[in-house]
């Protein structure tokens, strides 16, 4: 069936080379986000550091968030393959929840990147105040990002 035919030139593509070095930089990535992390908490003040830190902060924050989603799914790529059957399994459904968590992590992290920007041209070229990005903006760089995750992730 057409299924088993593209199920079967997706394995065929994932020679062994390809796996390991999938796990190797996703596990990579995903580590190397930790520290930075570990130091916006650590500059900040601790438990309640992301909300006393600067906007940049907060949004490098959700960036570092969302690219261990997306290390995570990409180190573990494989292991949610469906079995080359005609039946919906629950290996079916770990792939489909696979897939979900790699689409939400890779979009939440390029709109957490236009944020960065947003929040650069607003600070830099249009000279808004801190307080001013902080109270009209900054919900915005963060609630976008998210919902734009969630609304292509989730399959209709």
């Amino acid at each position: 069936s057409i299924n088993q035919s593209i199920n079967q030139s997706i394995m065929d593509e994932m020679n062994p080379v390809r796996i390991i070095l999938m796990r190797a930089f996703g596990s990579l990535s995903a580590v190397l986000s930790l520290p930075v992390i570990y130091i916006i908490l650590r500059s900040t003040g601790g438990s309640s550091a992301v909300s006393s830190s600067s906007t940049y902060h907060r949004i490098v924050f959700g960036m570092s968030l969302a690219n261990i989603l997306v290390s995570i799914s990409i180190a573990s790529a494989n292991s949610t393959m469906p079995v080359h059957d005609e039946t919906y399994t629950t290996q079916n459904l770990a792939c489909d929840a696979h897939a979900m968590s790699m689409y939400f992590g890779m979009l939440t992290l390029f709109s957490y990147n236009s944020a960065l920007c947003i929040y650069y041209a607003c600070a830099m070229a249009f000279n808004l105040r801190p307080i001013k990005i902080r109270r009209y903006i900054e919900p915005l760089l963060h609630i976008v990002p998210i919902l734009i995750g969630l609304c292509f992730a989730i399959p209709p």
